[in-house]
């Protein structure tokens, strides 16, 4: 018989779980496959998304290849494209083919696959997939990295995130005490005249949503999308935030705890300069101080230079960067060169 690909549904779960133990082993994410989470992610109505965004390929007796798209809307000055960042991409190694096969599905309708992170397979097989998708559909793709994604955290305690990092050893007492000295290193002051406040979703100023520029293209915001990331089931305790500088909002950042980790899951305006990224990052420490007591770290997403630099001088350190790695199915997309994206552009925001 031969395999059958289809956008699945809710009655799949089972097999997609048992595909991704046999694909990735123990490097699988367990809150990747937590019941209530693939449903969210999988099937619940998704704003920038019509009908389920997973996609599987069943062979004989079981599923043997799925993807699933992570909707990102992205913002050029010339207009709007709907892409998906791939996430959760697996496929039976005794089906010749059958990860081809269902990426190419999950592609259909999309002006562009992105993938950030991922696995060494991942990464080595977008550029084969490219190659393979132009000579089928006689389409001139562009494969190509658009800048990249910085994550960047601070302990907010002194022992319990030098335990979390890895098991007792030699080194616990070196990360032991570098996690002393960066949680005691004062929060800086926010700059004279800048405040932060609490407010609902609907209380952001439409002002500072981003918006793409003639060097940097910009994922797109709505209430309907920070709505749909506050009901992520993974995460707890939601809060938005707009800092007012001088009598007027500039900036806007949006808290999440996933685990022990607080993280900035998303913040604008698009553009921002060092000095109000900093606010930023110093506004984010002092809420989770105050509203998530019993948090381990706070970490930020961007791939903003002038923000990850404004973030570290309000204390927070590089941990890792990734690729923004995209095939570009959309010719309007082919020539840009910088991606304006935040964790919220990726389900790394909800793993732990």
């Amino acid at each position: 018989m031969a395999v059958q690909a289809h956008i699945s549904s809710p009655s799949d779960r089972n097999g997609i779980t048992e595909l991704m133990h046999r694909a990735f082993g123990t490097e699988l994410n367990r809150v990747a496959i937590f019941p209530d989470f693939q449903q969210w992610k999988y099937w619940e109505e998704h704003p920038f998304a019509t009908g389920g965004r997973s996609y599987v390929l069943n062979g004989k007796e079981r599923i043997v290849g799925h993807a699933c798209r992570w909707p990102i809307r992205i913002l050029t000055t010339t207009g709007a494209f709907d892409t998906f960042h791939l996430i959760d991409w697996a496929a039976d190694s005794t089906h010749a083919g059958a990860g081809l096969q269902v990426l190419r599905d999950s592609c259909d309708n999309s002006a562009a696959l992105f993938s950030i992170g991922g696995t060494a397979m991942t990464r080595r097989m977008l550029p084969a997939f490219g190659e393979h998708l132009r000579r089928r559909t006689n389409r001139a793709l562009t494969y190509r990295v658009g800048g990249k994604l910085y994550f960047l955290n601070r302990p907010l305690r002194t022992v319990a995130p030098a335990l979390q990092d890895s098991p007792l050893d030699w080194r616990t007492p070196g990360r032991v005490a570098r996690n002393a000295v960066r949680s005691a290193l004062p929060i800086p002051r926010l700059p004279p005249g800048y405040s932060f406040a609490e407010v609902s979703v609907t209380e952001i100023p439409e002002e500072l949503w981003p918006r793409a520029t003639s060097s940097m293209a910009t994922s797109a915001r709505s209430l309907e999308l920070w709505q749909y990331v506050a009901s992520c089931p993974v995460l707890q305790r939601p809060m938005f935030f707009v800092i007012t500088g001088n009598g007027s909002p500039v900036a806007y950042f949006f808290l999440v705890l996933a685990g022990t980790q607080v993280r900035v899951a998303d913040y604008g305006p698009a553009g921002l300069q060092s000095s109000i990224a900093k606010a930023i990052g110093t506004a984010a420490q002092l809420a989770a101080k105050q509203h998530y007591a019993d948090a381990l770290r706070i970490a930020a997403a961007t791939s903003e230079a002038a923000v990850r630099s404004g973030l570290v001088d309000s204390g927070f350190r590089d941990s890792y960067e990734e690729e923004i790695r995209g095939l570009m199915i959309d010719p309007g997309l082919s020539q840009i060169e910088q991606y304006r994206l935040t964790y919220l552009d990726g389900d790394a925001l909800c793993l732990l």
